[in-house]
């Protein structure tokens, strides 16, 4: 079920939208914007600039049939993430008519397109993985209630040790976490997660402090998120997290992670690797379960040294794995990761084109 919050609303993702903010102080902005989503009263979006509460906005909306309409509004929250990006929500002055901005739908899609009103849980939006760490009950029960049925398959632990056991094993696209836990608080965990975790981490928290949040961003979460929060501004705010990623993501997806300086002892390094893959395809075959673990512990303890920083934890990751389940070809995701990653990095040594960075 939706949220208040999110009722009423339909996917709507529009790039360089331009929208005329008046902030509180009486400076006025032009800003370039991409929307999310839109419901009768209220547009998420995405920018580049924080955008005061409160602030005046007016804003061309793309329509369907290319031409914009300009509506005013107010800014009723942004969240500041990591990067350049925000998420934000302006609420209309007047409430609209949706049918204007969606070309006509088939007679034999309008019950189907009802029942995906929910910006969140519409099947237009790829799936996001997420992990909450929270040691209150209800706010678990809260978060994985308000999730159900969306494109957000939400894992729950109540600590951070039980955090660390679930990335050892499992791969998140986010990580959300409890900014203050029982005897520990977020920028610990961030600390204590990011051997098996170098994604986006969002804090939640009752906080109302901008020197508190200031400290939470400084300290490496990507957002923050103040409770008690609704579905439409979760989903903003994961998927403004996730595109800071993505605008990283050549940095993050590079197979290598030595600085320039250190290629050549990296790619002494390859010969290794091969033998190694050839090792695990093997032991994989004949469900020989310590040959599996000696080329996970191997790389785990070796591909660090030489700027594999990734794939060693990638290895760490299939050896819990495969520990836990006592089987490879039950060990799942992690294990098809590593190899995955493995593949990666020896073709784009064997390739020549194995471009180092930091």
């Amino acid at each position: 079920m939706s949220t208040p919050e999110a009722a009423g609303y339909k996917p709507y993702v529009q790039h360089h939208v331009q929208m005329v903010i008046k902030d509180p102080g009486g400076s006025k902005r032009y800003v370039e914007l991409e929307t999310r989503a839109i419901s009768p009263s209220r547009l998420t979006f995405v920018a580049q600039v924080f955008c005061h509460m409160n602030s005046v906005a007016v804003v061309d909306l793309p329509k369907a049939d290319g031409s914009c309409l300009r509506i005013k509004g107010i800014i009723k929250d942004c969240i500041h993430s990591k990067g350049r990006l925000h998420a934000a929500l302006l609420e209309f002055e007047s409430k609209l008519d949706l049918t204007q901005f969606f070309p006509p739908t088939p007679k034999s899609a309008t019950t189907q397109q009802t029942q995906q009103t929910d910006p969140a849980s519409s099947t237009d939006r790829p799936p996001v993985k997420a992990l909450y760490i929270d040691d209150h009950d209800a706010d678990r029960m809260l978060m994985k209630h308000r999730t159900k049925g969306t494109h957000i398959t939400l894992d729950t632990v109540e600590s951070s040790g039980a955090a660390c056991d679930q990335l050892k094993t499992e791969s998140y696209d986010i990580v959300l976490c409890d900014y203050h836990l029982d005897d520990i608080n977020g920028i610990d965990v961030l600390t204590q997660i990011q051997s098996f975790y170098t994604g986006p981490v969002i804090f939640t928290t009752a906080e109302s402090s901008v020197p508190e949040f200031e400290k939470m961003i400084e300290a490496g979460a990507t957002a923050v998120l103040t409770k008690p929060i609704g579905l439409a501004r979760l989903n903003a705010t994961i998927e403004a997290a996730l595109d800071t990623a993505d605008d990283n993501a050549a940095l993050r997806l590079d197979p290598f992670d030595a600085p320039s300086t250190d290629a050549e002892l990296t790619r002494s390094y390859i010969p290794v690797l091969m033998r190694m893959r050839d090792d695990f395809a093997r032991a994989k075959a004949k469900r020989n379960l310590e040959c599996a673990r000696t080329v996970c512990r191997s790389i785990s303890g070796s591909a660090a040294g030489y700027g594999l920083t990734r794939l060693a934890r990638s290895a760490e990751r299939s050896l819990a794995a495969i520990d836990a389940a006592g089987n490879i070809d039950l060990a799942g995701k992690p294990v098809k990761e590593f190899v995955h990653h493995l593949g990666v990095i020896i073709e784009a040594a064997n390739a020549n084109n194995a471009v180092v960075t930091a």
